[in-house]
């Protein structure tokens, strides 16, 4: 393309843009003849302009479409910091829609009340990303746990969910859904999943029973970075590496980076 085509580009994109403006500045959206627009844009390769189109729209599958030709072609990677920001945004948006549809879906059909709490949906996914392979399998401790269980479940570990029965004294008598797992937890790496901890009697409890079982490794998940001191430390003796949303390494880093980059990698996975 020659300096003359390329200026010639521009203009008919700038034409685009201040089309996009004037439907921008009615009192009220012109929905079709916005996704009119966008589609017009996205044949012509407008991609950021497509996808501020759809945007206005509300049509979130053809953002989706768009942000993931956007990155196919890696024209994101030359746009503003401020359409990146909105696009990286939009991302984690996405994913975690698809993630808290299966947390929902896990609580329902384990017969347990529907919620929304306010976990770190991003700093748990990636981090469960980075530290899957070291598992064969993954136990949530319901209900607090389940979260974090669909997490690694939508990354690839094979996960179940434990109930922990109390009596009137508030002792645990039983465990339930670990009968069936006992040939499944020898000799195995184990990741066990939990909110938090408060006292740390329960995940003591669980501790001691999974291993009974002698797992090859024993660590935990929780959801929450675990305050301290609480009654039972003793439980995190008996356990390997301990894992939560947002923690650092040594030399107080991120264990893993939440940037567009990331999140891009998510977005590929999980609405590709």
């Amino acid at each position: 393309m020659n300096i003359e085509q390329k200026g010639e580009e521009d203009t008919f994109e700038k034409d685009y843009w201040r089309k996009y403006k004037s439907l921008t500045n009615s009192s009220k959206i012109d929905v079709p003849e916005m996704e009119s627009l966008a589609k017009d844009a996205l044949s012509e390769g407008f991609l950021s302009l497509a996808y501020s189109c759809y945007k206005e729209a509300k049509n979130w599958e053809m953002m989706e479409k768009v942000v993931m030709q956007g990155l196919d072609s890696g024209v994101f990677e030359n746009e503003s910091e401020h359409v990146r920001v909105d696009i990286y945004f939009f991302m984690w948006d996405r994913i975690k829609n698809k993630v808290y549809n299966k947390y929902i879906k896990s609580l329902t059909d384990n017969g347990f009340r529907q919620d929304y709490p306010s976990f770190r949906v991003a700093d748990t996914l990636l981090l469960a990303k980075e530290i899957v392979e070291n598992y064969d399998l993954g136990l949530s401790i319901a209900k607090g746990g389940i979260f974090s269980g669909c997490v690694f479940l939508l990354v690839g570990l094979k996960t179940e969910i434990i109930q922990v029965e109390r009596g009137d004294d508030r002792k645990i008598v039983k465990f339930i859904g670990l009968n069936n797992l006992e040939h499944k937890l020898e000799s195995s790496r184990i990741i066990l999943f939990d909110k938090d901890i408060v006292s740390g009697n329960t995940l003591d409890n669980v501790v001691n029973k999974i291993r009974s079982f002698n797992p090859k490794t024993l660590d935990v998940f929780f959801n929450y970075e675990p305050s301290s001191p609480f009654p039972n430390m003793e439980v995190l003796k008996k356990v390997g590496d301990i894992y939560f949303p947002g923690m650092t390494n040594d030399k107080g880093e991120p264990y893993i980076e939440d940037n567009f980059k990331n999140a891009a990698k998510m977005f590929r996975e999980f609405c590709g």
